[in-house]
């Protein structure tokens, strides 16, 4: 059979096109203007829009309605037998196979823009209090609203995933991330929030059901440890594009530029779709059997037929019984928004304030990131091998104990005491080692029908302690890091209480006979 490549059919297909030519030419027609302020050094505050410019904002508005119906399925249920279910399967001994390694490579560099979009604001950021005149106070509502809109993003979009699927969720996130783009041509700050907050959606939507849709098109084998070296190697990824961005063409274009780069990272991603399957799995949710064998057949997979699952009170003793694990694994997100948009944040100020100079600052922090990358292939070594739970546990325990080392033990001399750096670096593995492990290991926990909604949840909770954190007051490095010690220390243990079995994560099947064992997806 022919799977679509665009919603169901011809009519999907060509609303979805029509929405993004429109939405493209939209933000063309604010380029004019921009690329007229270069005698004033790209400065546009308090111009007023062009004609052009509001006819690009009306393009934009009537595409991206038609670019999302484009993406809805239409429903077409396929029968199964009886009181049978299908379910997708995979052999044991599965591989992954070039199909695999294409689809990842794609969902990498989603990720990456992904991840690039909200790095960027620690470089507009700067340009955007200048060019404005804004006060401290008033300027920090810039990443407090982008962040409230990643949180927001993260549950929506997991909603999404579940209900239109995950590739769709994807695709609609890219096309956002082109309308979104034309922030670099606002003339008032109140306009760049109403952006950034929109740009925020779908940045923190994307990561999650990217994974999501890796880990539903691979072989359970392979899928923990790959979904942690993928989600290191995003944050790696997405970092260092955001500051290539800004070293290249921040100093040539000033910062609105980095801000149009939405557009041609979004039209990437949509020239790319056809390399992008839906999950075979939410193909199975949806009744769309004859689509998800193809696809799942496609990558190695087969479907399959099983009895019915547990009786409706049994069902719903499994879901109240995933009620505390949510909550220890967003508790645990929340800890690592704490660190990564606060402790992070703060600590070039407070080491400044104790004495040390701005290349030992930057330096420590390009060691920081740079550590990034060897801890995700540890970790997603370590995955396979202990597993999540334990993993995750470690990681936490390890992040607690750096913030109790870091504010128990005495004066530091950030300047140049080894022991300083030392304990930083504990703290940065341990944080960026559980950041890299909570979203895989919550996807793999969650089953199918809510597996969106579970990782957006807890993506969400990353997304809600950076908000926490905006709203905190550092009274200094030593208390603050043991402060940060109490939480992170509670959600080692919370961590720790889930059950060792993950009860909607693999959902193991075998088929039975002379054929080799399978898994379910």
């Amino acid at each position: 059979m022919t799977v679509s490549v665009l919603g169901q059919g011809r009519t999907s297909a060509a609303l979805f096109w029509l929405g993004v030519v429109a939405i493209s030419l939209g933000v063309a027609f604010h380029l004019p203007d921009f690329i007229a302020a270069k005698p004033m050094g790209y400065r546009m505050a308090g111009m007023p829009m062009s004609p052009l410019m509001l006819w690009g904002m009306a393009l934009i508005l009537v595409g991206l309605p038609c670019a999302a119906v484009g993406l809805l399925p239409r429903s077409r249920a396929d029968s199964a037998a009886g009181s049978l279910r299908p379910v997708v399967v995979w052999r044991a001994d599965s591989a992954l196979t070039p199909r695999h390694w294409i689809l990842i490579a794609v969902l990498s560099l989603a990720m990456v823009i992904d991840i690039m979009k909200p790095s960027l604001l620690g470089f507009v950021v700067p340009g955007v209090g200048r060019e404005y005149g804004l006060a401290k106070p008033t300027l920090t509502l810039l990443p407090l609203v982008a962040l409230t809109g990643t949180a927001v993003g993260s549950l929506l979009w997991g909603l999404i995933a579940d209900l239109i699927g995950r590739r769709a969720a994807i695709l609609l996130a890219a096309i956002i991330f082109i309308g979104t783009s034309i922030c670099g041509a606002m003339p008032s700050f109140a306009w760049n929030l109403a952006m950034c907050f929109i740009m925020g959606l779908c940045a923190g939507g994307m990561l999650p059901v990217a994974l999501t849709l890796i880990a539903e098109t691979v072989p359970p084998a392979h899928r923990g440890w790959l979904l942690v070296l993928l989600g290191g190697v995003g944050a790696f990824g997405g970092y260092l594009a955001a500051s290539g961005s800004a070293a290249l063409l921040e100093p040539h274009f000033g910062w609105r530029i980095l801000w149009f780069t939405g557009m041609p990272t979004g039209v990437l991603l949509i020239v790319l779709n056809r390399l992008i399957p839906e999950s075979p799995g939410y193909l199975v949710l949806s009744n769309r059997l004859a689509e998800a064998a193809a696809t799942a057949q496609r990558f190695g997979g087969a479907l399959a037929l099983e009895a019915q699952a547990a009786t409706a009170p049994k069902r719903r003793q499994r879901e109240s019984g995933r009620l505390l694990p949510s909550v220890a694994m967003t508790f645990a997100g929340v800890v690592s928004g704490l660190v990564n948009y606060g402790f992070i944040l703060w600590l070039p100020a407070e080491m400044r304030k104790a004495g040390a100079s701005a290349g030992a600052t930057d330096g420590l922090l390009l060691a920081a990131s740079l550590l990034t990358l060897p801890t995700a292939v540890l970790a997603a070594w370590a995955y396979r091998k202990f597993g999540g739970r334990v993993l995750l546990f470690v990681l936490l325990a390890t992040l607690a104990a750096g913030f109790a080392a870091l504010g128990l033990s005495g004066p530091w001399s950030p300047g140049g005491d080894l022991r300083f750096i030392a304990v930083v670096s504990i703290v940065m593995i341990g944080n960026g080692g559980a950041a890299a492990v909570l979203l895989p290991y919550a996807i793999e926990y969650y089953p199918l029908a809510m597996r969106g909604r579970g990782a957006g949840l807890v993506a969400g909770g990353t997304k809600g302690g950076g908000i926490a954190a905006q709203a905190l007051s550092i009274g200094g490095l030593a208390p603050t890091s043991a402060a940060l010690a109490v939480p992170a220390a509670a959600a080692a243990l919370a961590i720790l209480s889930i059950a060792h079995r993950q009860p909607g994560a693999r959902g193991d099947h075998a088929m039975v006979g002379s054929a080799p064992p399978f898994e379910s997806a």
